[in-house]
């Protein structure tokens, strides 16, 4: 994550890098973010997730290298890949989760 806590870059491999908000995120409480840059030669998109527990109380070292399926088979943690094709530069996602604990998502 950069200095401003509002861009995330990957940094030389797929896993360890699960990234939280600054806050809890409520129910239906839609999320948004910006796709700014695509690598190229990587197969495989974004993992989107929510937790219910505080993210600034998750001490790093305690994150397994996946959301899916490592950390989402832990209480209190859901995730959803997103399709591919729909990991494009300049599309803008939101998502978000239903108190069943399903993670939904639209773009654009």
């Amino acid at each position: 994550m950069d200095l401003s806590h509002k861009a995330v870059k990957r940094q030389a491999s797929f896993c360890n890098a699960i990234t939280f908000s600054n806050r809890p995120v409520l129910i239906y409480e839609q999320v948004r973010l910006k796709i700014t840059k695509k690598q190229c030669c990587w197969s495989g998109a974004l993992r989107l997730g929510f937790t219910s527990k505080d993210p600034s109380r998750i001490h790093p070292d305690s994150l397994p290298k996946y959301a899916c399926p490592d950390l989402v088979s832990q209480s209190g943690f859901w995730a959803k890949a997103l399709p591919e094709e729909f990991a494009n530069e300049g599309n803008i996602i939101a998502f978000w989760v239903d108190k069943k604990g399903r993670v939904f998502h639209r773009i654009n």
